[in-house]
């Protein structure tokens, strides 16, 4: 199979992984859709209005909701066991930045850092403490 994050900007229907259904689980919210390899620690997604994945979750195995860790590699040659330092040390400054922060709906949500490269954006999350990479998303508009 090819690169996971080759994915991006593909409709569905032109993913083997998609079209002959061996994801674990997909998710419907508001027109938006979800592809989740749970196993395989990935999550496809289509946003609302969309044709194409736009968006790809890889998950550490600290992530949990029956999501196992991603085995593949990251983007940016980032490491789930990364702390947020080592993180701008390789990367350097981010395009954007937020500690943890308490948001109404969702309660606290972890600290992040989000990097910009050509057309994709590279948004990590990492745990509170700041040691490793809960998870990271790669995304294009």
């Amino acid at each position: 199979m090819k690169d996971i994050i080759d994915l991006l900007g593909l409709a569905p229907d032109k993913i083997k992984i998609i079209s002959e259904q061996k994801y674990d689980n997909i998710e419907e919210f508001d027109d938006r859709i979800d592809y989740e390899f749970c196993n395989d620690g990935f999550c496809l997604c289509k946003e609302s209005g969309k044709s194409i994945i736009d968006n790809i979750f890889f998950h550490s195995k600290n992530y949990g909701d029956g999501y196992q860790a991603y085995r593949g590699e990251l983007p940016l040659g980032l490491r789930f066991d990364m702390s947020r330092a080592e993180v701008h040390q390789l990367c350097g400054k981010p395009d954007s930045s937020r500690g943890a922060v308490t948001v109404p709906a969702l309660g606290t949500v972890p600290p992040s850092d989000k990097y910009v490269r050509n057309a994709m954006k590279i948004s990590i999350i990492y745990d509170f403490d700041e040691h490793s990479i809960l998870y990271t998303i790669a995304s294009i508009d």
